[in-house]
């Protein structure tokens, strides 16, 4: 079975050779992105060498994409082992763009069987994210994927950095 904990040093190997240090908060999203694109092609190639993409392509898909045929490729009782990592690695970017660490709050509450939340704090900085003991892993890495993405974490970013340099 595939293993992914070295999505951490993949991805992170990636942005930091392309500059990701004296990226612009825009920039450092772009290269996450790319990295994630380029991190989970291998995988799939990995796990089936018919489906693999060249870099040339990476353009014409969306992380999503490759988070679904990934999550199609995974026996369901082994996404816990594998895309958890992936979970893991866009909240800590998300963390680190914003400036203010997200927990992963995991509770066995049936309310959460198909929904994920995000707990903002008096600053309207994501805090914590809920999702049950066992979420949907896909439908999970696109809500996290998303709000990643949303100006809310930069905006939040931006002006927790501004606010420390005062």
């Amino acid at each position: 079975m595939i293993k992914m904990e070295d999505i951490y040093y993949q991805v992170d190997s990636y942005i930091m050779e392309n500059g990701f240090a004296t990226a612009s908060f825009e920039e450092k999203k772009q290269l996450v992105d790319y990295g994630l694109k380029k991190y989970l092609a291998l995988k799939i190639n990995q796990l089936d060498r018919s489906k693999k993409l060249p870099e040339d392509k990476y353009s014409e898909v969306t992380v999503i994409d490759l988070v679904n045929l990934l999550g199609e490729m995974i026996p369901e009782d082994r996404h816990s082992q594998t895309l958890t990592h992936v979970v893991r690695y866009i909240l800590d970017n998300a963390s680190l763009l914003q400036g203010k660490k997200i927990k992963w709050k995991r509770e066995n509450d049936i309310e959460l069987a198909d929904s994920t939340y995000f707990e903002l704090n008096d600053h309207q900085q994501v805090i914590a994210m809920k999702t049950h003991i066992f979420p949907n892993f896909p439908q999970t890495i696109k809500f996290v994927y998303d709000v990643y993405q949303s100006p809310l974490v930069l905006e939040k970013g931006k002006q927790y950095r501004k606010k420390k340099e005062h």
